[in-house]
């Protein structure tokens, strides 16, 4: 038997045996490999986690560029050239109240139309087109968002207003058209239908996009707990 001491003056017994060869060797107890293993396993699996926690991170910061990314593309379908229209008092519309007082839709249209030069019905297409692209480069990003790590129902009220925002601004181009016919400008039927059409189907395309954010958000809900389920958005 060899006897070492350790610093603490401990014995630690270290068995001598006779390996192949004639050489001696120094038998290491099975507890110190048992040791050696615990230790290799655990920075195996500190390993591990550190990489999980840094692909987490990575996906947050991903999904923190795409909200910034959905508040601007929001921001672009609100921006209008002419003054916000104020919403209708529910009451007035009951009592089908007209002239109210309130700066309506047709108010801003006439503004913005007296703001375009002539010819206005070429102007007036090209920013309902701009407002048209918008809407669908706002319906791509959502979709991104609800593919996003953690979506939130704070992107499932950004698409709701920008579509509240949508529908005034496509009623702003139709009562615009009509004043530019007014005024004399040849515009035909069709022209003003294409127009109503294209919003009302980008204002589909949103609903529908919102629609799948909040889906994903009630699915990230049933995976960490048990919620309320998310409105969805109604067309």
């Amino acid at each position: 038997m060899i006897a070492v001491k350790s610093r603490v003056g401990r014995a630690i017994k270290l068995r001598s045996t006779r390996r192949a060869g004639g050489a001696r060797g120094v038998r290491v107890p099975v507890r110190y490999w048992a040791l050696i293993g615990l230790i290799s396993a655990m920075g195996v699996a500190a390993s591990a986690c550190s990489t999980g926690l840094s692909s987490n991170s990575e996906a947050l910061r991903a999904a923190a560029v795409e909200r910034e990314a959905l508040s601007a593309a929001a921001e672009a379908v609100r921006a209008t050239k002419w003054p916000k229209p104020e919403a209708a008092d529910w009451g007035a519309r009951l009592a089908g109240v007209v002239g109210d007082g309130r700066f309506s839709e047709e108010d801003a249209a006439a503004a913005y139309v007296a703001g375009l030069r002539a010819p206005r019905k070429p102007a007036l297409i090209a920013d309902a087109n701009a407002h048209l692209d918008a809407a669908a480069e706002l319906a791509r990003i959502g979709e991104a968002v609800a593919q996003s790590v953690r979506p939130a129902m704070a992107d499932v009220s950004t698409l709701e207003e920008a579509i509240v925002d949508l529908r005034t601004t496509r009623e702003v181009y139709l009562a615009g058209m009509k004043a530019i016919a007014k005024d004399g400008e040849p515009v035909a039927p069709g022209e003003v239908r294409a127009i109503k059409a294209s919003f009302s189907e980008a204002i589909e395309k949103l609903g529908d996009t919102a629609d799948d954010l909040a889906d994903a958000v009630e699915a990230d809900r049933t995976e960490t707990f048990a919620g309320p389920a998310a409105p969805k958005f109604v067309n």
